[in-house]
């Protein structure tokens, strides 16, 4: 059975358009993913599927994660790496039994970003080691 291979890129969800722009941009020159930056989950007009979505969450919600499961909907059931800024054990169990298949911290530099984009993107899940 043939299978479409998965797309090298990502798709950056956030509100935060200075977050956005620099992610969208080194991944653009430092990699070969393909980005693209839409500011919330209501801009994506023409859904398909992306190697993996990155949703910044921050402010994170405390309770349900609507936008995992909307974001899901809306991309074609791509990976969903959710981008923060906390470093809570118990929220990113929360996140992945939402159906998210990564957590990405935003004080990590930017090239373990990458690495961790393209080991989700290969179908992999990821979180924190020290998590």
């Amino acid at each position: 059975m043939f299978m479409e291979p998965v797309p090298k890129s990502a798709l950056i969800v956030s509100r935060h358009r200075l977050i956005a722009e620099m992610l969208t941009d080194y991944l653009v020159s430092r990699s070969d993913i393909k980005a693209e930056w839409v500011p919330d989950l209501d801009a994506i007009s023409d859904p398909k599927r992306y190697g993996v979505v990155v949703l910044d969450m921050d402010p994170m919600p405390t309770a349900n994660f609507p936008a995992i499961q909307r974001a899901k909907e809306l991309v074609m059931s791509s990976p969903i790496a959710v981008l923060t800024d906390a470093q809570d054990t118990e929220l990113f169990l929360r996140l992945v039994a939402a159906g998210a298949s990564g957590i990405l911290l935003k004080q990590r530099p930017l090239k373990s970003l990458v690495a961790v984009l393209l080991l989700m993107i290969a179908g992999e899940h990821y979180v924190p080691a020290e998590l």
